[in-house]
């Protein structure tokens, strides 16, 4: 598909491999971990390890050179339109089925909200990307 010296970009997150500071990191982990498991109504597929399989993906496709980028999306806030934001109201909606009670979650989210107004708060969401080029 690609012509020679045409780029392909392949990236994804990796949301099993989120990162959160958090007093109980047991019940950080299932909820991380429950996440990224979990198959939702709209999708056909869910691979929560997603943007750590780019690489090997990229190195199966006969490209000519194939280059490796890793960010980490960083929010020290849970601000509107932040990732945090986002993810925390995504795991939160999706509580129960991951298999988190509601009053478990509720708890969960007010410790880090705590730790957000103190300056304690980390979020980190990890994301793969290849650069090949044919």
């Amino acid at each position: 598909i690609l012509r020679p010296g045409g780029r392909l970009v392949l990236g994804h997150h990796d949301f099993d491999g989120i990162i959160i500071s958090s007093d109980d990191k047991d019940l950080t982990r299932r909820i991380v971990h429950g996440f990224a498991d979990h198959k939702q109504n709209w999708q056909d597929f869910a691979e929560g390890r997603m943007g750590r399989m780019i690489p090997a993906l990229a190195a199966s496709g006969n490209f000519a050179s194939v280059e490796i980028e890793t960010h980490l999306f960083v929010d020290l806030h849970t601000s509107m339109g932040s990732y945090a934001r986002d993810y925390l109201s995504w795991v939160e909606e999706l509580s129960t089925q991951i298999g988190i009670e509601q009053e478990t979650m509720t708890k969960w989210l007010e410790g880090l909200q705590a730790s957000a107004t103190h300056g304690r708060f980390f979020f980190g969401l990890p994301w793969m990307c290849a650069v090949c080029q044919k």
